[in-house]
């Protein structure tokens, strides 16, 4: 009843990484060398251009939204995941210069999202 995380750390690894920074920067490390690469083949396939505020829902680091942000100015964005995820996301939004113009909000995305986005 148990995946094998829970069992050696005794939590869901979400809860985990809220609590451990290191092992939650590697995580997200892995995430982006993972996920990070067809950012641009996705962004090439969706016109986004009639897009005022995109969300990326468990959007995790941002890194999706920020690429997505870069290549349409007058964007929008609202990043959401675990509050955990996001406060480790914001200084990365800010690094890219884009404080300004992406929200992050921490959720549960099994419970709600946020309204009054276009996608």
């Amino acid at each position: 009843g148990q995946t094998g995380f829970e069992m050696v750390y005794g939590q869901p690894i979400f809860p985990y990484l809220a609590e451990n920074p290191e092992p939650a920067r590697v995580f997200d490390a892995a995430m982006t060398s993972i996920h990070g690469r067809e950012t641009d083949a996705i962004l090439d396939a969706y016109d986004l251009s009639g897009v005022d505020t995109l969300a990326d829902i468990g959007g995790g680091n941002g890194t999706m939204l920020l690429g997505a942000l870069r290549r349409y100015p007058s964007l929008k964005g609202l990043l959401f995941d675990l509050p955990g995820v996001v406060d480790r996301a914001r200084p990365a939004i800010e690094a890219a210069g884009q404080a300004g113009r992406c929200e992050a909000i921490g959720g549960d995305f099994f419970r709600s999202i946020p309204p009054g986005v276009d996608a």
